[in-house]
Parts: structure tokens; sequence; C-alpha cells
């Protein structure tokens, strides 16, 4: 998180600054000028800002207004040396997240920022969840991923043929179906088809659709998925399967949006927008000549590519929580899962990314009979782990790693202590050895 802290005592100030440094909070700036602060958080993207309340060049409520009037996006906290009933209600009502009275109370500090910390991760869950028409069933708070989600809605509304890549599980169909939900052409068909599992001999009259008389069985005329898709969206998913044949085929209905149905002369047409997906590396699938180059830029006018889930850090965390939410919530339950758990899962590569880490929350949620999810409780392919199952450490090797998976997961080195049963004064003594490897 961000900090800014803006007090006129600067011995408190300076206090506070190196109280928030030792207790892992590392991006912490102070200013005892009011209108300095004011300035530093008009043009800067603060998390928190620790607002004294009585200060001679512009007191706290004012900046308070000001700020929060001028849209700026984030949590004050109100620091007053007397406990003005009036003054923090109306700070309150103004839009500050809380005060603390000084003399400053470290407990009662990182206790305020902990439940903003909790009050952000779960804004970026909620605000997947509540944007309209967007990303049902995608969950995350990591932001280059939210910003992904946004340039898929920008690019929603330009009619443009869209590649999707990302591994099997990654979410590939999510954007699909959100994009279309989001164009022009939202009210018209939406037509999804997994190239995989149409047979090999009913690859064109699945596409294309058929006269009647036209092979054997055909006892009617049929539409092809072109024709459903007609001013709609037709997504193409595991386009990197094709083989070159289907793939000339695919790419004359691209080009000129006509085709023929399987037994007929006569020439259709289908005004579609083309989405397609794949897990493979089409560029690499071309340069081996298993992809063709015309295709491969005929359906990738954009590019969206989806980072696997062990790429995206705590966002592991975000998802396993949230997950436990909605489950706690279908199940009138108040389940969570224990530290030590939440460390298994960071460490294991989901290679089926959301579908696997869905399946083993689900699985430990029903099969535990506690409140508390604990690492036992999780099914875990053993050959998934990110620990190299070969490599044999040391004692002490093997509790730096404890180490810093306990962090991963701390808000703060302080709570990193406490989940580990250590005083600060050793933790810090183990980060100084980690910090020299």
């Amino acid at each position: 998180m961000k900090i800014l802290i803006i007090d006129d005592e600067k011995y408190i100030g300076q206090s506070l600054y190196i109280n928030l440094k030792y207790n892992g909070y590392s991006d912490c700036e102070f200013t005892s000028s009011a209108l300095a602060g004011q300035d530093k958080i008009l043009t800067n993207d603060f998390d928190v800002v620790f607002l004294d309340i009585m200060m001679p060049e512009k007191n706290g409520l004012e900046i308070l207004d000001t700020t929060l009037k001028a849209g700026v996006k984030c949590e004050f906290i109100m620091l007053t040396a007397v406990y003005d009933i009036p003054t923090v209600v109306k700070c309150l009502k103004t839009g500050a997240f809380d005060y603390i009275v000084k003399p400053l109370n470290s407990e009662f500090i990182l206790t305020a920022l902990k439940k903003i910390e909790e009050r952000i991760l779960l804004k970026n869950a909620v605000n997947i969840f509540t944007a309209p028409m967007a990303f049902n069933n995608f969950i995350t708070g990591d932001q280059s991923l939210i910003k992904l989600m946004d340039y898929a809605l920008k690019i929603a509304v330009m009619d443009c043929n869209i590649l999707i890549t990302g591994e099997s599980g990654s979410g590939k169909g999510i954007f699909a179906k959100t994009i279309h939900n989001n164009s022009l052409r939202k009210h018209n068909s939406f037509i999804s088809i997994n190239v995989n599992t149409i047979p090999e001999q009913l690859f064109e009259s699945s596409l294309f659709g058929f006269k009647k008389g036209s092979f054997t069985g055909a006892d009617k005329d049929s539409e092809g998925f072109l024709h459903s898709a007609n001013n709609g969206t037709l997504f193409l998913d595991e386009i990197g399967d094709l083989d070159t044949a289907k793939q000339v085929k695919l790419l004359k209905v691209i080009e000129e949006k006509e085709f023929f149905r399987v037994g007929s002369t006569k020439a259709e047409s289908s005004n579609f927008r083309l989405i397609t997906a794949t897990n493979k590396n089409l560029f690499e699938e071309m340069k081996a000549g298993r992809f063709r180059q015309d295709l491969y830029y005929r359906i990738k006018s954009s590019h969206i590519h989806i980072p696997p889930l062990r790429e995206r850090g705590k966002d592991i965390i975000v998802v396993a929580n949230t997950l436990m939410a909605i489950l706690n919530k279908s199940n009138n339950l108040s389940k969570k899962i224990n530290s030590d758990a939440l460390v298994n899962l960071l460490n294991y590569e989901f290679r089926g990314n959301f579908r696997e880490i869905q399946h083993i929350i689900e699985k430990a949620y029903f099969k535990s009979d506690n409140i508390e999810i604990t690492t036992n409780d999780f099914e875990f392919d053993e050959n998934k782990t990110n620990n190299n199952p070969n490599e044999i450490l040391s004692h002490d090797e093997n509790k730096i790693r404890h180490i810093k998976n306990i962090l991963k997961v701390s808000r703060t080195k302080n709570e990193a202590a406490k989940k580990l049963g250590i005083s600060r004064t050793l933790l810090y003594k183990y980060l100084k050895k980690i910090e020299s490897e």
C-alpha cells in the first residue's frame, strides 16, 4: 500500500513514519506541511492518508473535503489530539475511514490498516461481480488483469476480430462472452464452438450447413453455425487445433463472408464477428508450418492474453477467499482457510487454472467438518507443486522457505511474526539472512 502522513508536529509524524516502515509498509511518505500534503494527495495515487485535523496552514477536515470532492480515491485516517465528538463525527460523515486519538497506539494503527487492506481486496473482487454485464464468474483483485478487462470492454464496441490466448481454464470463454455482451451485436446470437468437438467428416456441414440429400442421412435442409451467427458473434475455441485444410476453408469465409452449404451451388452470406481462442502459441505454430500465416493475421486484429493463475501471485488468495465467501453464502456457514493452507495454495501450480482451484476449494469445503479449512483438506496433485520433489533441503533451508511463504500471505511483518510464533526481532534476523542470500 502507498501511504502518506500529514502532521505539522514533526516528531509525531516521523514516529508514525518509522513505525509503519518497521511493520513492513515500505511505500510511505511524510510531510509536516498541510498545503504540501494536499498537493501530494491530488497529484499522486495513495491508498491511505494519515491526516492530522488541527494544523496551522489548513485543517485536516478542509483537506479531506477538498480532496474527496476532487474525486480522490483513497482512505483517510484522521489524527486528533483531542477527542472532540462533533469534529470526529463530521470527519466520518465527510468520508474519513477512521480516526485515531493521540498519542498514537501502534496496535490501533495496524488494525486500521488491516481493515483498509481487506476493504481494498473486497472492492477489487466485488467490482468484477457487480460491473454491468461484465465478467461474471471471473474473480480477480490483480490490477493488470483488471486493466486487461478494461481493454476487452473498449474493443468490444469495435467490430474487429479478436484472438484470445491462455491456458485451459484461464477464462477465455468468459472473456469472449463478455465481449459479445458489451458489443453492438449483443442482441443477436453468440455461437460458441469448440472445434475439437466437431467430427472430422462433419466439419463443413456443421459450419456451412447442408442441403437435403447431399449425403447419407441428410433428410432435410440444415443451417450451419455461420448462418446462426449472422449479425452476431462466432466464437471458435481451440482454433490452434484446426488442420491446414480446414484453415483454408475458414480463411476464405473470413475474407469473403460468403459460403456454400454442402450440396448447394448458391452462395450465402453471414455478417458475423469472429472471436477465436487457443491454448497454443500460434506464432510458434505458424513458424513450424502448422498454422497459416494469412489466417493468423486475419484472426488477430486484436489480441488478449490471459495469464495463468500461478503467475498472478497473491491473486490466488483473492480467488480462494472469494470462492469461500460464495460457498459460505450459499450454505449459511462461516468457514475460512487458515494461513498455512493459503501458503500451500500459493505453492501449487494450478495447471487447470480457475477450474482446478474451484474444484479443490469446493471439495475441501464439503469434505471438512470444521470451520477452518487446513492443508489436509486439500487434495493436491503432488506433481503440480512449485517445490521440486527431488530437492533435498536442510532444516534451516526449509525454515527460510516457510518464512518466505508466510510473508507472502501476511499484510505486515508484525502479522507474519505472530503467524510464525516468533518475535519480531527474530523475524528480522531471518530477513537479514534472506536478504544476504
